[in-house]
């Protein structure tokens, strides 16, 4: 009677660790995840950017607004409008 592992047990456990390797090494090398990453990244910073930017024009766009306001009341009541 033998001890220890089969022959066949031995060449399943070899060819189930190669396998396992080269998964491994095709996974480290496989770039398309982190390419992903950089690009969730990238329109992250660009959303912040443009949300900075949308509010500072807002507060611009706010004051011409109640420039124009003040303008057309006042020509509405017949004074004169600031140039």
């Amino acid at each position: 009677m033998r001890c220890g592992p089969s022959l066949t047990s031995v060449r399943i456990i070899e060819r189930t660790e190669v396998a396992v390797r080269a998964l491994l090494a095709r996974a480290m090398n496989d770039e398309s995840g982190s390419t992903a990453t950089e690009y969730a990244v990238i329109a992250a910073v660009m959303a912040i950017v443009v949300a900075a930017g949308a509010r500072s024009v807002g507060a611009e766009i706010f004051e011409l607004y109640g420039f124009v306001s003040v303008n057309i009341a006042e020509a509405l009541q017949g004074g004169e409008a600031e140039p």
